[in-house]
């Protein structure tokens, strides 16, 4: 679907009220005002796992308070609103291809009169590592709610996510999913993941101009010594490089050597260059 709402979407205000299960007089209650477009794209309506997650940050309320939440995926941002709500500091993440969701975001925040102070919108697109995720602040907690429903978007989704949570130890990734096809699982996706992430003497590298593939990425690496891996990511549907990959020396020594360079350049572009391991 397009990304672009006209004006026969009309709008449709949804609430939703959340009120802590007590017997007492003065129970605390939070309402958030989601503004929908039903006929626009998917991310301008509340999917079902969207309100589940909302209530379980919630019921964890005092735990929110100055923490910093990311938000993957997030539409139409419930989780996000109501944790800024409950005195949280939120990143709202979504496609940095979807503008106008971005904007809609925006619009959402506005609408409940949040502090300017307490929010930020950021484009973030699952499995593409560009300046915005590598700019962010340090995470305390990073959430998702119906974001695992294309399976060919699994990786993208926990890439990012492994990438999020090594550069952020101390975080929990908390998400939602709804199970609509029982043979699809994002689980071993994960713990594939996992494991490129972690392997030893493993570096990260990201920034890399759209014309570098594996032979490139090698060519440049051997000069610190042998590798045993090195890969660049591509988009299996459109053919093109995610902008990232991996590689692994053979030997730790060469994996410092290369790590004592701080300005890696290729093709005329500086890249990131980190430990998969942090």
């Amino acid at each position: 679907m397009s990304d672009t709402p006209d004006a026969s979407h009309s709008e449709h205000i949804k609430r939703f009220v959340f009120t802590e299960k007590s017997e007492k007089e003065d129970r605390v209650s939070v309402e958030v005002v989601i503004p929908e477009k039903l006929q626009a794209s998917y991310s301008f309506y509340t999917w079902p796992c969207a309100p589940y997650l909302a209530w379980y940050l919630f019921e964890h309320r005092t735990e929110l308070e100055g923490k910093h939440i990311l938000e993957l995926g997030a539409g139409t941002s419930l989780p996000s609103i109501l944790a800024a709500k409950c005195g949280a500091k939120v990143t709202i993440t979504d496609s940095i291809l979807l503008q106008k969701t971005l904007q809609h975001i925006h619009h959402i925040c506005q609408t409940n009169q949040l502090n300017p102070d307490c929010y930020q919108v950021v484009g973030i697109t699952w499995g593409f590592f560009t300046s915005q995720i590598f700019e962010l602040d340090d995470i305390d907690l990073i959430i998702a709610s119906d974001c695992f429903y294309e399976p060919h978007l699994f990786e993208d989704i926990l890439m990012t996510v492994a990438y999020l949570l090594n550069r952020n130890p101390q975080a929990i990734f908390l998400c939602t999913y709804q199970e609509r096809r029982p043979y699809n699982t994002f689980i071993g996706n994960y713990q594939e993941i996992d494991l490129t992430m972690s392997a030893a003497n493993k570096l990260f590298v990201a920034n890399l101009p759209w014309t570098v593939g594996t032979v490139e990425l090698r060519r440049y690496f051997l000069k610190y010594g042998n590798l045993a891996v090195c890969e660049v990511k591509f988009d299996w549907k459109t053919g093109l490089s995610k902008g990232y990959g991996f590689v692994a020396f053979k030997e730790e020594k060469d994996m410092k050597a290369c790590m004592e360079n701080k300005n890696h350049t290729l093709e005329g572009v500086p890249i990131v260059v980190r430990p998969a391991v942090m």
